[in-house]
């Protein structure tokens, strides 16, 4: 056995195991305040959740919506889920057009909340300083979560979604909302008094399906409704002053790569394979490439650039979220493995390129059309499962190396052949 394989699996084993024992600690600490709310009054509005059953009107709103005029949606995780929930906020806006909708997520996803106009408020909270991974010994973010807690209480809100994990069902029950929705296997029994049954991922689904079903629940829109996300005039205006600074012009064809991938290095495909798709792309198709990423992706992308024989646009670490976002719906097609800037732009309407492996492309891939996915079928994937990021814990990563330069490259000519562009700063419809 190969030493450095040993420390390294050894490594990766302390690491999950830390974790797991440090995770537990905190929801511990959350499980016990959540109860002693709920002992010591957090029905304190109770209500018969049956008042909400049977609430479908010919106008399409639930009955008695004018009844629920506060909400609170919890979603503490990624960026690209965030966006997925999109769907489901966009379903209970129409179903409660006058209630004033707040949603708490982690403080780097919430610019992503400007670009829907769905959300009256947003709060933020980061929670991953709770977990053994960041900073939970201190306690100033205790003292930051407890004014979170009160903060919420004080709202009185009718009617609260947790859309995943046990953190957001419980501060749902903390918040002492008079209606909690989320799904019975993700919480504490008593965490939602309108329980979904079952949990994510015992029967495949996308993403979006699942935040629609806990949606549809809570008296959301029975119909998919359109997303309609658009970008403020000053944020176009920043990210073009950025395309003029690296000479790019209005009319000019670009292709967008997003080599890396925050939530494990698993998911990313090979430098050479980037830097030669990127080459194939500027000389034989005629395209400007530009790389997009965040400030710690730059050494990936250093070394993907440094590799290549004609000069990308390099804009890793200089755009915000809805700069981002402009910025993709300037190029004509996105190629990235399994990330937000890929939901992100199917949320716009841009076409994507899709590179999956670790990760199920039914569960976490683009949501509809104006897409190419490109996965090779292994023993060993997906393997993703949740309790880490995605991380291989083979000496290679198989499943992505399997997915050659030239299938990619048919995959982004055949992307441009078909598929229109995106309106900027507004979904292609």
């Amino acid at each position: 056995m190969d030493p450095a394989g040993g420390r390294k699996n050894a490594f990766g084993y302390f690491r999950r195991s830390g974790r797991r024992w440090g995770t537990a600690f905190v929801r511990g600490i959350f499980t016990i305040v959540a109860f002693l709310s709920w002992v010591t009054g957090g029905f304190y509005r109770r209500e018969d959740p049956g008042v909400f059953q049977g609430r479908e009107t010919q106008a399409g709103a639930p009955k008695n919506a004018q009844d629920v005029k506060k909400i609170l949606l919890i979603r503490m995780d990624l960026l690209g889920d965030v966006i997925l929930t999109m769907p489901a906020v966009a379903a209970l806006r129409k179903g409660y057009p006058l209630a004033h909708i707040t949603m708490l997520v982690l403080p780097y996803t919430a610019p992503a909340l400007d670009l829907f106009p769905y959300v009256d408020r947003v709060v933020t909270f980061d929670i991953n300083k709770l977990r053994p991974s960041g900073d939970m010994l201190n306690l100033s973010h205790y003292r930051d979560l407890w004014r979170l807690l009160h903060r919420l209480r004080q709202e009185r809100y009718d009617l609260a979604v947790s859309f995943y994990g046990l953190y957001a069902g419980i501060l749902a029950l903390i918040s002492g909302a008079r209606l909690r929705i989320g799904y019975r296997g993700e919480g504490c029994p008593f965490l939602f008094n309108l329980p979904v049954p079952g949990r994510r991922y015992e029967v495949p689904q996308h993403e979006v399906e699942y935040d629609l079903a806990l949606a549809r629940a809570a008296g959301a829109c029975e119909t998919l409704v359109a997303l309609t996300p658009a970008i403020p005039e000053e944020v176009k205006d920043r990210a073009l002053a950025l395309l003029s600074h690296e000479g790019v012009g209005p009319q000019d064809l670009l292709v967008a790569i997003h080599p890396g991938s925050t939530n494990g290095t698993a998911k990313r495909w090979t430098i050479q394979g980037w830097a030669a798709l990127a080459d194939r792309v500027a000389t034989e198709l005629g395209a400007g490439v530009i790389f997009n990423g965040v400030a710690s992706e730059m050494p990936l992308v250093r070394e993907i650039t440094g590799r290549m024989k004609t000069t990308p646009v390099v804009m890793a670490g200089k755009t915000s979220i809805p700069e981002l976002a402009y910025l993709l719906t300037r190029c004509r097609v996105l190629v990235t493995g399994d990330s937000a800037p890929l939901h992100l732009a199917w949320s716009l309407g841009v076409p994507v390129v899709g590179l999956y492996g670790p990760t199920d492309p039914v569960v976490s891939g683009p949501y509809g059309g104006r897409s190419v996915v490109l996965r090779k079928e292994i023993s060993c994937s997906p393997c993703y499962d949740l309790l880490d990021t995605a991380e291989c814990r083979r000496e290679s990563v198989a499943c992505m190396e399997a997915i050659t330069e030239e299938e990619v490259f048919t995959a982004v000519k055949r992307a441009l052949q078909e598929f229109a562009p995106a309106s900027q700063g507004t979904r292609a419809e």
